[in-house]
């Protein structure tokens, strides 16, 4: 597929910059699930089967979170369940029981197709996009990320209503061009557009509850960038941002790579 190239989803135009982008990875099965256990010894999820609270993720610090790569899925009175990047680190498990007060029970979890995560990010954000006549260009090649799927599109469709929300270029030229690369520290994605930009006097304060970087716009109470901050840091990630006035916005944000994508 040429760069010309376009695919639709839903009512949404697509640019393509890989060939490859029309074969969105296979949802897991039961035999996935079957043999990411057997390997590591634990049992196996699916985390597109699983709702998160948001007040879960605040069950451990988020240094203990990002070092040792660990989400939590479940909270039942004194047990805690744990999505871990490695279920045999006996002395992790032995400081969350300590911080938690509670029996930790790791699993491993099964990856997710980051492709699917961002379709249907865009498929919800359709009206907003057709209103604008934005160009979304994503690359041919997305990967698997091992996250809370509905967490994460939530952090997505917050960046990308961001980037829509704040663009006053005229019909038909709004861009957002998403991209992910590998680095060491795990998988980057980047969320680029060409609107109004952000004042660098507020540069600092983007992520904060209750922001609202252009008062006259309207708009909602300004906690997207605020949720998606969290949701990124819970992963044990990171998010940032760059900007000028005038010059557009790039958000990225970074996914520590697990041990249960290595098996895959």
């Amino acid at each position: 597929m040429g760069q010309g190239d376009k695919k639709s989803i839903g009512r949404i135009s697509l640019q393509q910059r890989q060939q490859g982008a029309e074969d969105a990875a296979p949802r897991p099965d039961v035999e996935e699930l079957k043999s990411l256990s057997e390997k590591f010894g634990v049992p196996a999820i699916d985390l597109r089967q699983v709702c998160i609270r948001l007040s879960d993720l605040e069950l451990f610090p988020l240094e203990i979170a990002r070092r040792h790569v660990i989400l939590p899925i479940l909270v039942r009175d004194d047990r805690l369940f744990v999505a871990m990047a490695n279920p045999h680190e006996k002395k992790v498990i032995d400081e969350l029981e300590f911080v938690t007060d509670k029996k930790v029970f790791p699993y491993v979890a099964l990856p997710t197709p980051l492709r699917e995560i961002i379709e249907e990010v865009l498929l919800k954000c359709n009206y907003q996009i057709e209103e604008g006549g934005a160009q979304i260009v994503l690359p041919g090649e997305l990967p698997t990320l091992d996250v809370d799927p509905e967490k994460m599109r939530e952090a997505i469709a917050a960046l990308v209503a961001n980037a829509l929300f704040f663009n006053d270029q005229p019909k038909g030229e709004q861009t957002i061009v998403i991209d992910c690369n590998v680095e060491p520290d795990g998988h980057r994605v980047c969320i680029r557009d060409n609107g109004i930009g952000i004042d660098p006097r507020y540069i600092s304060q983007t992520f904060e509850l209750g922001l609202k970087l252009d008062k006259s716009r309207g708009g909602g109470p300004g906690y997207g960038l605020y949720l998606a901050k969290r949701v990124i840091e819970s992963h044990g990630g990171s998010i940032s941002v760059e900007s000028a006035l005038n010059q557009g916005s790039t958000f990225c944000f970074t996914i520590p790579r697990r041990l249960a994508s290595a098996a895959h």
